[in-house]
């Protein structure tokens, strides 16, 4: 519970879905699946709780718990447990080609999920639901309508294309950054922005390469050039070159010491807009995913606790949730590809 920010024993304090949901997504990013690896049964366990979670909800519910209070749910948003179960239920889909019956329980949970985001996104596309830093509940809310999509599942372009406006919004073409959802604090802002932005910015960079353009441009103009040349329709590369833009800058902010400190101190929230950073540059890979792992290797190798987990020292303190999100932060490249931040 919020109100037990200081308790580290994960024995003390009941499980709900949100964490639960990071666990199994650390788990199988790590290679544990359904199948096979040394967390097998673990992961089986949590896929059984989320799905029975999902099953059991109100069809006219916004979330899949009736738990409240959570430090998820009061720093993120009162709803976070269905946007990180749907990016687990997305994630394990790929996985389920051997199963059928697994594979219609997930599905049917995933779409079940996605219903609930769309009904509960606000009109300016977020999902600002009572949190704190509620830029990072729209920010995986935002993930978990991409995720569903990838996998097949049918989702409402309506909904995606508010949430990737929404979150474009928060970085300006010229770097100023709105903190008004993430608390005053821009890390929150820029990084929800970038993993937003991922796979626009990708494919127009993929675009200016070929016009033998630099691929970190701020010149709009060019970037929708590109996109043109690629056989995209003016509207469609205006957006996509207004999410290129604002990836770029929210990438160029997000390495600097003074953005990095967050709030000041290492809570799950930092642990969480780092994961987002690092799918959006392991999604492009290169020289830029290679500094940004050294540069959390070494910070997290810093501040490991010495039973080797991580604990926020504000907000979410969940030495569970902290050591899942910085196991995702530090796995992004071992997503399966179809499920990267790519252009298509």
């Amino acid at each position: 519970m919020h109100s037990r920010q200081n308790i580290r024993d994960p024995q003390q304090v009941t499980t709900d879905p949100a964490t639960t949901a990071l666990v199994a997504m650390a788990f199988l990013r790590s290679g544990t699946t359904l199948q096979q690896g040394a967390y097998r049964p673990t992961l089986a366990n949590a896929t059984e709780y989320l799905i029975s979670a999902t099953e059991a909800a109100d069809h006219q519910a916004f979330n899949i718990t009736e738990r409240t209070g959570t430090q998820p749910q009061i720093k993120l948003g009162a709803n976070v447990d269905v946007a990180l179960a749907a990016q687990f239920f997305a994630r394990l889909t790929p996985y389920l080609n051997h199963d059928p019956m697994t594979y219609q329980r997930v599905t049917a949970a995933l779409d079940r999920c996605i219903a609930m985001l769309e009904a509960s996104q606000e009109t300016d596309g977020s999902w600002n639901n009572r949190g704190w830093a509620t830029v990072l509940n729209s920010a995986m809310g935002n993930n978990a309508l991409e995720l569903a999509e990838r996998v097949g599942r049918p989702v409402n372009r309506d909904a995606m294309q508010r949430s990737q406006q929404y979150q474009r919004s928060n970085v300006f073409a010229d770097g100023s950054v709105s903190t008004e959802s993430s608390a005053g604090i821009p890390l929150y802002a820029l990084c929800s922005t970038q993993r937003a932005t991922a796979s626009s910015a990708n494919t127009t960079r993929q675009a200016l390469s070929e016009m033998n353009q630099t691929t970190d441009t701020l010149s709009t103009q060019l970037a929708v050039e590109a996109l043109r040349q690629q056989g995209i329709d003016e509207e469609e590369a205006v957006t996509m070159a207004a999410d290129y833009v604002a990836n770029v800058q929210a990438a160029r902010q997000v390495l600097r010491d003074d953005v990095q400190r967050g709030f000041g101190n290492n809570g799950g929230e930092e642990f969480l807009s780092h994961m987002l950073t690092s799918e959006s540059l392991a999604a492009m890979g290169g020289a830029e995913w290679e500094a940004w792992y050294s540069r959390m290797n070494e910070l997290y190798s810093n501040i490991q606790n010495g039973n080797a987990s991580w604990s926020g020292h504000h907000c979410i303190t969940s030495p569970v949730f902290c050591t899942a999100a910085v196991v995702m932060a530090m796995t992004a490249d071992r997503e399966p590809r179809a499920l990267m931040a790519l252009g298509s």
